[in-house]
């Protein structure tokens, strides 16, 4: 079943490029998050299924990472951090 809600951010200064990343995009991706309690403190597990190998999902990877870096530095700020 497809996810209604969907959201594919994209920054470039060409339709030529817009249609060739999108074109690349599997119908279908799965994304799993699972969070568990471990010693007071919660454990976040991401699971990104659907992806082709190679460069898309090297990018995905990166970008995941990317935003939990963000997220650690937040709640570092919140004094909630890591």
């Amino acid at each position: 079943m497809a996810n209604p809600f969907v959201h594919v951010e994209l920054a470039t200064n060409g339709p030529a490029k817009t249609k060739v990343f999108y074109s690349v995009l599997p119908l279908e991706l799965l994304i799993t998050a699972t969070l568990e309690d471990v010693k007071r403190k919660t454990r976040l597990t991401l699971r990104h299924k659907g992806l082709p190998a190679g460069e898309m999902r090297e990018m995905c990877a990166t970008g995941w990472n990317e935003s939990f870096d963000k997220l650690a530095a937040i709640l570092a700020r919140k004094g909630k951090g890591p």
